[in-house]
């Protein structure tokens, strides 16, 4: 077990960031520099499993994992990320993993963040030896200190989480954004329903049909992605120029966990499968989603997106921004359906707040897939988790 999450490894942190920032200048060109910032949540391990794949093949640089304390539960969410690692054969000396201590606004319910603990607990994650340390890594200083030594528009930030850490990062050192060449980011509503549940918010009148705030089933417009902190979203809009590619639920609700993907897993299964990782994924899946028809592949489908975007149709660009307002907290909308007034602009700020007006800056939104592209994708991530050809 690790140390409490508020104790991190600052001296530890120091000496991998000092090696991997020397050793910055030797990186191959020609390939994307990867940072993958996630909240240990079951899909991401499945994230974590393509990234090492093509980081194995040449494809990416995987430069290391930030993880944010959302969707999962401390320590069990990092752990996992090392015992991934320790599975797959790639030192966590390499490719880094650190936590950070950025909080949300909204915190993601207790019954969703479970999850990452009950991977942990299963006999094939225990079965996994690795040398976790007792203390983590401070992973805000080291995507700072990433970010100092990178080269300009050289670094993708793959965020499938709340933007909590980045519009920190962005505020308190404006001149790192120019470091990022892109974010992938998993998160957002566009034209489905948001994914806010009416059970979590009993007694809450925003969650009522007579305010219409969207917590019944079909009526949501939040995503927790964004609802998380919907701050952030705003600063993260009205500071930084780098490209956005957004994988929101419109994508994922195309792309169900039960039924052909979890077939899929299961053909996958052969003797040159690294069976501790396909094994520990292929039970998780199993156990935790199938048996639950609004799963969806949601942060791997991001991550997907970045190593295998043929299986993707053209992406959306459009000015978007976020709602700040008690009444529109954590809506994503298109900027022509503000100005048609759908909303009113003045119903998406508290007047005079530090988000008034709304900040709108164009996204590109991935919201359809490309012919067959949800058995390719599935195809991708099974073939993914066999992990042929690694291990210690």
């Amino acid at each position: 077990m690790a140390s409490p999450p508020s104790v991190l490894n600052v001296l530890g942190a120091a000496v991998l960031l000092l090696g991997y920032a020397s050793a910055f200048s030797s990186l191959p060109n020609g390939k994307e520099k990867v940072v993958f910032i996630h909240d240990g949540v079951l899909d991401d391990f499945l994230g974590e499993v393509l990234l090492m794949n093509a980081a194995k093949s040449g494809q990416i640089d995987f430069l290391g994992t930030l993880v944010i304390n959302a969707d999962s539960v401390l320590p069990s969410s990092v752990e996992l990320v090392y015992k991934m690692r320790c599975a797959m054969g790639v030192d966590p000396a390499a490719v880094p993993v650190g936590l950070s201590q950025a909080r949300l606004f909204n915190a993601f319910p207790w019954d969703y963040r479970r999850d990452s603990y009950s991977m942990w607990l299963l006999p094939e994650m225990q079965s996994i030896e690795c040398d976790i340390p007792s203390v983590f890594n401070d992973g805000d200083a080291w995507l700072e200190a990433t970010l100092e030594a990178a080269d300009d528009g050289s670094i993708t930030l793959l965020q499938v989480t709340a933007l909590t850490n980045i519009a920190e990062l962005f505020v308190a050192k404006p001149h790192l954004q120019k470091k990022v060449k892109k974010m992938v980011w998993m998160a957002g509503a566009i034209d489905v329903p948001g994914n806010l549940e009416e059970r979590h918010f009993i007694g809450f009148p925003k969650c009522t049909a007579a305010m219409e705030w969207g917590c019944a089933e079909g009526e949501s417009f939040p995503e927790w992605n964004v609802f998380g902190d919907p701050y952030s979203v705003d600063t993260i809009f009205e500071k930084t120029t780098f490209p956005i590619f957004m994988v929101p639920l419109d994508l994922a609700d195309q792309l169900p966990i039960p039924g052909e993907f979890m077939e899929a897993m299961a053909a996958a299964n052969s003797s040159s499968c690294n069976q501790a990782v396909y094994g520990a994924l292929y039970k998780a899946y199993d156990t935790f989603a199938a048996p639950q028809p609004f799963y969806r592949l949601w942060d791997s489908a991001a991550v997907m997106y970045e190593l295998f975007g043929e299986a993707f149709g053209a992406p959306e660009t459009s000015p978007i921004g976020v709602g700040t307002s008690w009444d529109y907290l954590g809506l994503l909308v298109r900027q022509s359906e503000v100005d048609a007034g759908q909303p009113a602009l003045a119903s998406l700020a508290q007047t005079g707040s530090p988000y008034d007006p709304p900040a709108f800056r164009e996204v590109n939104m991935l919201l359809t897939l490309a012919e067959n592209g949800a058995s390719r994708i599935f195809e991708f991530a099974a073939q993914g988790a066999c992990a042929a050809g690694t291990g210690p």
